[in-house]
């Protein structure tokens, strides 16, 4: 569900964060216009992570969603950061999970009951609904990982750290 990925950098973890302070002032008092869509005013920094949460807009309604966490450690004149990608929240993936899984098997129970004269087309029918059913949330759910993914990478650049 989650994709992990680590970066090293030589610039310390306080001289990150006073860049993302410095934009995020500069976003908030309009000072700053950003070209790359990063949006500084979101982010929540607590000890030595970032979080943001990203959501879709009104503007934008087709936008990954979901958390992207850095945690930064130091390691020597190095600075380590983890970035750790969650698509989705964990209790909208268990109640749509649990809500199409109980609605693609009372389906699959009436199909069965009231076509049980031919089997081969029933089995073929079965399938090609579960397949309807499921492919959609899957890429979507692939869609926003690449999403967050590709937006924690820009965050990364817009700091000056390469990779």
């Amino acid at each position: 569900m989650t994709k992990t990925y680590e970066v090293r950098t030589e610039l310390t973890a306080t001289d990150i964060f006073s860049e993302l302070v410095r934009k995020s002032e500069l976003q908030k008092t309009g000072l700053f216009t950003t070209t790359n869509d990063v949006d500084y005013k979101s982010f929540k920094i607590i000890n030595n992570k970032i979080e943001i949460d990203k959501w879709p807009s009104l503007f934008d309604p087709f936008n990954a969603y979901g958390k992207i966490v850095f945690e930064f450690r130091i390691s020597g004149e190095e600075t380590n950061i983890k970035c750790t990608v969650e698509p989705f929240t964990k209790y909208a993936m268990l109640c749509g999970g649990c809500l199409l899984i109980f609605v693609l098997l009372t389906f699959t129970f009436l199909v069965v009951y009231f076509a049980r004269e031919n089997v081969w087309k029933t089995f073929l029918f079965i399938l090609f609904a579960w397949g309807i059913a499921l492919i959609p949330p899957y890429w979507a759910f692939r869609l926003s990982r690449n999403g967050l993914e590709v937006y924690s990478m820009k965050i990364l650049n817009d700091l000056g750290i390469k990779f």
